[in-house]
């Protein structure tokens, strides 16, 4: 009997755990991925334009800069 009140014990252990450690996570944010696949989508198009000198894309390279730094700032406040 001693026995099956421990594994009881046990099971209601990880129950616990288990339930408090999914608490902790964050919900799926939309705004966050579609803007994140945006910025890759544009990031992706500038490396593939590496071969090209810099100075020809001065601009788009500010305009991915300024908008990563969006999404960092964005990210940085979001709740865990």
């Amino acid at each position: 009997m001693k026995i099956k009140n421990h594994k009881l014990k046990l099971l209601a252990f990880c129950l616990l755990l288990t339930i408090w450690g999914c608490k902790t996570m964050a919900m799926f944010d939309q705004y966050a991925y579609t803007q994140t696949t945006s910025l890759k989508v544009d990031v992706l198009n500038l490396i593939d334009k590496s071969n090209e000198p810099y100075s020809s894309h001065v601009k788009e390279c500010e305009i991915v800069i300024s908008d990563l730094m969006k999404m960092r700032e964005y990210e940085k406040h979001r709740p865990n």
